[in-house]
This record gives C-alpha cells, sequence and structure tokens, in this order.
C-alpha cells in the first residue's frame, strides 16, 4: 500500500492511496471524508491517480458528486493529513496517540507507523523495579487480614530490613530477598521456592515447615535458625543452593536436603536427627566432625 503524489516536501504530497498491481487513469477527484457519529464532515479536493475501477480495500462508496467516501475519524486523520503536507508528525496534547496509530496503519503509512509506535513506547511511565521498603510492606501486612493469603510472588524486596515480622504463610516465590534482613523473623510455613536469598541475615529465624525448593540462599547467614516443626511438618530444602551458608546452631531435625548444595557451608553443632541428605552436596562443609546429632533415617540406619 503506499501514497503517490507530485511536489510537497520531499518530493510527494498526498494525491490517493494506491494498491500494489492496480491499473491507474488520472482523473480529477474529491476524496471525501465521512462524518463520524455526527461529528464532522469535510472534503479534500486532491489530483489523484485514483484505482480503476475503485478504492478497493476501503470500499467503493461514492457521495452525489462522484468522490470516495472513506468512513473514519477526521479526528485522529488530521495529523496524518498534515504530516503528508509537510513530513512532520504534529500531534495536539490531549489526541490519544493510539487513535493516530490505528489511523496510520488503516492507510498503511509504514514511516508514521514507525514514529508513532516510538512516541507510544516513550510516553509510557518508567518501570519501577526499586525494591520494596520496610514502611511500604509493614503498611501492607496491616490491611491484610492475619487468616488471608499474601501472595508477594516475584516482588523486589532486596536488601529491606524485615526483621522480627510475623512473615507466616506468605507467598515469596522467586521475590528477590537477597541482602535482606530477615533476623529473627517468623517465616513459619512460609513459600520461598526459586526465591533469591543470596548474602541475606537469616539468624535467629522461625523456619518451621518452610518451603525452600530450589531456592538460591548462596552466601546467606542462617544461624541458630530453628527449622523443626512439633507437629511434624517438615522444613523443605530439596535442591536448594547454600554454597557457603553458615547455619551454626541450627535445629534442622527432619529437614529435606535432598540434592541440596551445601558446598563449604559451615554446619557446626547443627542437629540433622532424621535429616534427609540423599544426594546433597557437602563438600568441604566444616566442620562436618561437629554435626554430633546426625542420625540416619530409620531405614538406611545399619542392623
Amino acid at each position: 500500500v503506499g501514497w503517490h503524489g507530485l511536489g510537497g516536501p520531499k518530493g510527494l504530497f498526498p494525491c490517493c492511496i494506491t494498491k500494489p498491481n492496480d491499473t491507474y487513469t488520472p482523473a480529477r477527484r474529491r476524496v471525501g471524508i465521512t462524518n463520524v457519529a455526527g461529528v464532522l464532515n469535510f472534503s479534500l479536493f486532491l489530483l489523484c491517480l485514483v484505482p480503476s475501477p475503485g478504492v478497493g480495500a476501503w470500499g467503493n462508496k461514492k457521495d452525489h458528486q462522484g468522490g470516495f467516501l472513506i468512513d473514519r475519524s477526521p479526528e485522529y486523520f488530521m495529523p496524518i493529513l498534515n504530516y503528508l503536507r509537510h513530513g512532520q508528525l504534529i500531534v495536539n496534547k490531549g489526541l490519544n496517540l493510539l487513535g493516530v496509530l490505528e489511523e496510520a496503519k488503516f492507510f498503511g503509512i509504514d514511516s508514521l507507523i514507525e514514529q508513532l509506535e516510538q512516541l507510544i513506547k516513550n510516553s509510557l511511565p518508567a518501570e519501577d523495579h526499586s525494591p520494596i521498603s520496610r514502611k511500604e510492606f509493614v503498611r501492607f501486612l496491616l490491611a491484610t487480614p492475619t487468616k488471608s493469603e499474601l501472595r508477594c510472588q516475584g516482588l523486589n524486596f532486596r536488601g529491606t530490613d524485615l526483621s522480627r515480622l510475623d512473615l507466616r504463610y506468605i507467598n515469596f516465590k522467586m521475590a528477590n530477598l537477597s541482602n535482606c534482613n530477615l533476623s529473627h523473623a517468623n517465616l513459619c510455613s512460609s513459600n520461598l521456592e526459586r526465591a533469591d536469598l543470596s548474602g541475606a541475615i537469616v539468624d535467629g529465624a522461625n523456619l518451621q515447615g518452610v518451603k525452600m525448593l530450589c531456592s538460591n540462599a548462596e552466601g546467606a547467614s542462617l544461624k541458630g535458625c530453628n527449622f523443626e516443626d512439633p507437629s511434624g511438618l517438615k522444613a523443605n530444602l530439596e535442591g536448594a543452593n547454600l554454597k557457603g551458608v553458615d547455619m551454626e546452631g541450627s535445629q534442622m531435625t527432619g529437614i529435606n536436603l535432598r540434592v541440596a548444595t551445601l558446598k563449604n557451608a559451615k554446619l557446626k553443632n547443627c542437629n540433622l536427627r532424621g535429616a534427609t541428605l540423599a544426594g546433597t552436596d557437602l563438600e568441604v562443609s566444616r566442620p562436618w566432625p561437629s554435626i554430633v546429632n546426625y542420625h540416619p533415617p530409620s531405614h538406611l540406619a545399619p542392623p
């Protein structure tokens, strides 16, 4: 689809709308733009190369003077008309660019489409990726009933102080909690699956029944944490990245560390009674002899 004409800026002046492979005959025609919902009616007298027998994709309706009628919004067409007159895109304040874009697509003006799409993209507000502050999150917590399931999936808490907060049952799946202060927080039964906890401080936190499947806690500090739930609900850290984690003195009875990575982790004085360690990487974890309370599950214990 293209515009054909003579004269004007850049050697082009809009004379008519044409389609490839059409047969054209020169004639003087009036292109009529009909009113939309009675808003406006205006016409353009142009020297046209008119496709024979009609204007094809835009229909063959004519007015009483033989001018082709194109039923489009005059409000959105005006910036296009001016663009074709002088080659500059000028859109009045308050006019929706999406409307002008649809008109440009309708008439097949590729160069204008590119400009409008870029303008629309630039006019959108920038995405806010800044971390959620403690004040914002506490306000959020206070406005939520205690029995409601709070969804914080994928949110950014990087470096935020969440220490000593009641974070029970909250869904932090795939959230960014890197370098957070979660010390002495209550994370009982919270969902930290695939969450980023790298470099976080979680010392003394309550992690009973926590779900940390495939989470990344590399370099985090989990000293003195409690993973043991008296009701029997076991913490699940299957497949977690715990490289270099300091878990000294943590209560980890019954914890699931299957195929987790604890390379160079500090496990001094941990209680791993009944823990699942199948496939766990404990290379150079130190000091391994200090894990005095580890007892394998009954089905793995020697006769």
